[in-house]
């Protein structure tokens, strides 16, 4: 029995693993590399063919000794290490087909295991006269193939990838869907794709799946930093490449000094010129993104990608219980926001944005317009995303994920920006928003409304918004900087 048995097994594994060759794949093994070490490539960039328990082994492995401790020993040790042929080293396979050739392997695998451990406490009963010692035997072995089917039944639900520090997982579960827990679970896996962004850039791919368990480490570092002037577990975050990169450091000039504000703020890095930037001028967190996203103005390019992004940077800080302040690289900061000051306002809010349209000379004619908390009586409406702060709410949670999906329907169309599907999104959920104190100002606003810049002494920021390209940009900054400092002097 136990020959024929060995050699069945010794036929099953070899047709497993000449499926897989023809398939393209030498020994796909169970645990993928995020990090996609090189060791596991030759020069050439082939994969390295991995060494293998295989079933050539089977006769010396199932020749039983006679001592009753020495099986016991060797029955220990057989358990001990396992698990731990089952962990080698290897790299992050991507393309689908190898993982038909992967779950091949994995049933060979069970049924090797199943048939070689009935084999295995047959040969022990058959030679050890103790019962005792046998049943001892028996509860190691079985304790060691629970141990061992757990693992084989999470790698057929999905393969867990994760950084070092992060808390992201992406999952292909039984039924072929992908999720990116805890950021999209299964109601919304029609937003996550194995490899294939769409053109909105509202689909998260695994690669970005993974690549947000870096943002979230060092967003959680950034908001345990001591700081004066922002609140534990609060954060700024905004994203930027080289294009916009002039028109960012001049935004943050008049805050580059503090200290509490900087070590506070998380800067996506859209590529790799960036990223040196960020970090040569000395800011604290300068992460880059996973892919490239360049130059964009309004609708052209990556712009698409690039504005749904910000949701998904606030799904991943919401996520990881951080309050966030979300905004674009041209929002001119003037003083330091008060986070706890925004939130006082209405404690009852879970989200607080800038307006899309605020009437200042309609605003300016009422002697309680000073009290900051949603106008009364004066024309104002819709949700810009240029400034947005996030509370951590399950409703909140949602309201991102169902604005992806909004975002994901629409497409590139023209006809509805991204921030009008967010708003969206948010109240169908019922999300309580709010709109952020007059004093988080705007260009598309002010031009209408306020082009003398009435009080403007009061500002805290001005979003640079309804002015395209960064020529433009700079030059609405500097006319703001320089008259902000004039009445600042008096």
């Amino acid at each position: 029995t136990q020959r024929s048995l060995s050699e069945e097994m010794r036929a099953r594994l070899p047709t497993t693993n000449k499926n897989a060759e023809e398939d393209g794949n030498i020994d796909v093994e169970r645990n993928f590399n995020i990090n996609g070490n090189d060791d596991d490539f030759d020069s050439s960039g082939a994969m390295k063919k991995k060494k293998s328990v295989s079933s050539s082994s089977l006769p010396s492995m199932m020749m039983v000794p006679k001592n009753p401790w020495l099986l016991l020993v060797l029955g220990i040790l057989f358990g001990a290490f396992l698990p731990t042929f089952m962990k080698h080293k290897s790299v992050r396979i991507v393309h689908k087909h190898v993982k038909g050739a992967y779950k091949a392997h994995s049933e060979a695998s069970k049924e090797y295991l199943k048939r070689y451990r009935e084999t295995y406490l047959e040969e022990v009963k058959a030679n050890v006269n103790n019962a005792e010692t046998v049943m001892l035997l028996e509860s190691v072995v079985k304790e060691e193939e629970k141990k061992v089917e757990e693992e084989l039944v999470k790698e057929e639900v999905g393969a867990v990838t994760r950084e070092e520090g992060g808390d992201i997982a992406f999952k292909t579960l039984e039924n072929g869907n992908h999720v990116c827990l805890p950021l999209i679970y299964e109601e919304f896996s029609d937003l996550v794709s194995e490899e294939e962004m769409n053109e909105s850039g509202t689909v998260m791919t695994r690669s970005e799946c993974e690549w947000f368990a870096r943002y979230i480490k060092v967003s959680i570092v950034a908001s345990k930093m001591t700081s004066k002037c922002v609140p534990d577990d609060h954060v700024f975050s905004t994203l930027v490449n080289e294009h916009e990169w002039e028109v960012f450091t001049y935004a943050v000039q008049n805050v580059k000094s503090e200290k509490c504000l900087i070590d506070r703020l998380i800067i996506l890095c859209l590529d790799e010129a960036t990223a040196l930037k960020c970090k040569y001028d000395g800011f604290t967190h300068c992460v880059q993104y996973v892919d490239t996203l360049g130059a964009s103005d309004f609708m052209q390019n990556e712009y698409w990608r690039i504005v749904w992004l910000k949701s998904k940077m606030a799904l991943a800080l919401v996520s990881a219980k951080l309050t966030a302040f979300i905004h674009d690289s041209d929002v001119l900061f003037l003083k330091v926001p008060d986070m706890d000051r925004i939130i006082a306002l209405d404690p009852t809010a879970e989200m607080f944005h800038q307006w899309e349209e605020l009437n200042y000379t309609a605003l300016f004619l009422k002697s309680s317009f000073e009290e900051e908390s949603e106008p009364v009586d004066v024309p104002h409406k819709g949700l810009n995303s240029g400034q947005i702060v996030y509370l951590p709410t399950e409703k909140v949670h949602q309201g991102l994920l169902l604005s992806l999906r909004k975002g994901k329907e629409w497409g590139t169309n023209k006809n509805r920006l991204e921030q009008e599907l967010l708003m969206s999104g948010m109240d169908d959920v019922g999300v309580k928003r709010t709109g952020l104190s007059y004093k988080y100002n705007s260009y598309c606003s002010t031009r209408s409304f306020n082009g003398e810049h009435e009080h403007l002494e009061e500002w805290i920021t001005f979003h640079v918004n309804c002015a395209k390209g960064p020529e433009l940009k700079m030059l609405v900054m500097r006319e703001v900087q320089e008259d902000w400092i004039k009445h600042k002097s008096g």
